[in-house]
Parts: structure tokens; C-alpha cells; sequence
């Protein structure tokens, strides 16, 4: 076995990215979540469109204590909302098996 490829595996992060559809608004929206590898805070890039198609981006970091949504945009009312159950899907959020 090639000893250089052994140390090729340790360079890759898988990614994990899901989709959760919320209700928030009224409306069942779907939510696209991407954790970010190499920050020191666990980061999940999030983003969500609202019936226009105007789509939002944002962030959901957490600072060892508290979740902060980040965004250099004013986000609607209803992504506020929607905070506690942002914070609970990326609780829960599926693990990236090392192994695989």
C-alpha cells in the first residue's frame, strides 16, 4: 500500500448537507443545510427561498453557549421565527461516518 495515498485520506472532509422542509410563515418551506469544515465554531450555512424565489442565505453558528444567525441581509420575520426550529434540525443533524 502506498503510504502517500493513506496520507491523501486524512485531507478530505466529508460534507454533510440535508434538506428539511418547516413550516414557518404559514408556509411549508424548504430548508438547505451545509455544515462548514475548518471553522472553530460549528457552523451550518443555511438557505431558503420564499414564494417569489427570492432566496435568503445565511449562517447558524454555534459560540459554545448560544445559536447566532448571521447575515449581512435583514432576514424576514419568518426565518426569525423559524430560529428554535433551525436550532433543533442541526441538533439532530445526520453525523458524516469517517469510515465510509
Amino acid at each position: 500500500m502506498n503510504p502517500n495515498l493513506n496520507e491523501m485520506t486524512h485531507l478530505f472532509n466529508k460534507l454533510v448537507q440535508f434538506t428539511r422542509y418547516l413550516k414557518t410563515g404559514g408556509c411549508f418551506r424548504e430548508f438547505n443545510f451545509l455544515k462548514v469544515n475548518g471553522k472553530a465554531a460549528l457552523t451550518y450555512l443555511i438557505d431558503v427561498s420564499d414564494e417569489l424565489g427570492i432566496r435568503y442565505q445565511f449562517s447558524l453558528s454555534f459560540d459554545g453557549k448560544n445559536w447566532n444567525l448571521l447575515s449581512d441581509l435583514t432576514m424576514p420575520k419568518w426565518i426569525n421565527d423559524a430560529r428554535e426550529m433551525l436550532q433543533q434540525e442541526v441538533t439532530a443533524a445526520p453525523v458524516a461516518n469517517a469510515e465510509s
